[in-house]
């Protein structure tokens, strides 16, 4: 099954909060991968590049550039399922 982003909003600390088609909410922490993947560590690196998060035509992922996105699917995997927020 594919999920699809339908709403997105970037928090303190690296943290990500995605709305799925399905109602879903994930909260997905970006820092693991920061730590890990040398491409992601220019969101620390790039001024203002972490807010600048826009969902890819379609919902299928979340991207910041054309070298940097993350798909829908990894993230409504490995997220944090969490309450509908108010402010998304």
């Amino acid at each position: 099954m594919f999920h699809k982003i339908t709403s997105l909003a970037t928090h303190p600390d690296y943290i990500l909060l995605a709305g799925f088609d399905d109602g879903e909410f994930r909260q997905f922490d970006l820092k693991p991968l920061i730590k890990k993947y040398t491409p992601f560590r220019s969101l620390t690196e790039i001024n203002g590049l972490f807010s600048n998060a826009k969902i890819d035509a379609g919902g299928y992922g979340i991207a910041w550039n054309d070298d940097l996105d993350i798909s829908a699917e990894s993230v409504y995997e490995q997220g944090t399922a969490v309450s509908a927020p108010h402010d998304i």
